[in-house]
């Protein structure tokens, strides 16, 4: 999956981006459309609607396992990095929630991710 199928799977889950994400793609920003759907991702984890935010993670994760080199870095580089973040505004019981719901895939770049910035 490229930058432009990625934009495409994005914008089915976050139809009010489609404007930004057409200026990302314009752009060949891979980063700028990940970040669109990470801002999407943190008012839907804001607003404690776990469900939409379980169908936002199953996004994320099929992007994740189907994006060429560059989606997936930019995956790693922006939503993984910015999920403490994301789920600041979250309860313990919400945030466990919402990492167990997370693509494995994912939650191990996460885990990765953390533990390797804190050695």
């Amino acid at each position: 999956m490229n930058q432009y199928e990625a934009a495409d799977e994005i914008a089915m889950i976050v139809p009010g981006a489609t404007p930004e994400l057409c200026e990302a793609m314009k752009t060949k920003n891979p980063f700028k459309t990940i970040r669109i759907f990470s801002r999407h991702f943190k008012a839907v984890v804001d607003a404690h609607n776990l469900p939409v935010a379980e169908k936002c993670l199953r996004v994320i994760g099929r992007i994740y396992d189907k994006g060429d080199a560059v989606v997936k870095n930019a995956v790693e580089t922006v939503f993984v990095f910015s999920l403490d973040l994301i789920t600041a505004s979250c309860s313990a019981a919400e945030r466990n929630q919402i990492m167990s719901k997370m693509p494995i895939q994912v939650f191990t770049t996460y885990y990765r991710q953390v533990y390797k910035t804190a050695l």
